[in-house]
């Protein structure tokens, strides 16, 4: 009885902490463990490569953004077929591949719908990272309080907006994300289970390897991100 007591006293505790602190106070032991905000405030332009080569079916994945340009450029590689999601100012179209693969890089091009456009100017708008001034973002952010991932005591925290909701859960040992979930406004749910962070020369730390889960697909994929220094055809339709 006198066990059971302590558990439950140790728990509230626990608790009590997490919800002690802000989600303002969370996001910036994030930035602090990551790099810093002269790290994150020198951000104009990225990229992020995404891939699994170990699956049956290969993926691939790219982001490019440029802040400064106004645009977006989000390609996915299937059967290795590139499918060009492209957002330049307020013109937003998909570039579909046409042919068979081994045709070159021709595409069609069709406007994409409000929805898809709405996800692009999502990461336009987040830039980097999202909950870095967040609110003038237009987000809203709240503690949800502990939860246990995988064995790993984290607090949870959501950040969201009229276009997309996100989960974050935050290690209170290394400050560092453990888990992160988005949700879009239709319903479509990417989660990141992250189990490998890098450095970059300029001191930011990133998620290098996750566990994805994406429309009932998971995979493990390895990530690579370009700071500032984007090669202009990681914009280009090819």
């Amino acid at each position: 009885m006198k066990k059971q007591a302590l558990i439950i006293l140790g728990f509230m505790a626990m608790s009590f902490g997490a919800f002690a602190q802000t989600a303002d106070a969370i996001f910036d032991n994030y930035v602090k463990a990551t790099g810093g905000e002269e790290v994150y405030n020198s951000i104009e332009a990225f990229s992020i490569h995404q891939s699994d080569e170990e699956a049956k079916v290969p993926y691939e994945s790219n982001l490019a953004v440029s802040v400064k340009n106004n645009k977006v450029l989000r390609s996915r590689t299937v059967l290795s077929r590139n499918f060009l999601y492209e957002l330049n100012g307020n013109n937003a179209n998909l570039h579909v591949p046409t042919g068979g693969l081994n045709r070159g890089n021709s595409f069609q091009t069709q406007k994409l719908s409000d929805f898809e456009k709405s996800k692009l100017q999502v990461e336009l708008n987040d830039k980097y990272l999202p909950f870095m001034n967040y609110k003038a973002k237009g987000y809203r952010a709240k503690v949800v309080g502990p939860k246990n991932i995988g064995g790993e005591n984290t607090t949870q925290v959501e950040l969201s907006n009229n276009d997309v909701t996100r989960n974050y859960y935050f290690s209170t040992k290394t400050n560092l994300i453990v888990q992160e979930d988005l949700t879009y406004s239709n319903g479509d749910k990417i989660t990141y289970k992250h189990t490998a962070y890098d450095k970059l020369e300029n001191g930011l730390r990133y998620p290098s390897e996750s566990v994805m889960t994406e429309q009932g697909k998971t995979r493990t994929v390895k990530t690579d991100i370009k700071i500032n220094n984007v090669p202009d055809d990681e914009f280009e339709v090819k």
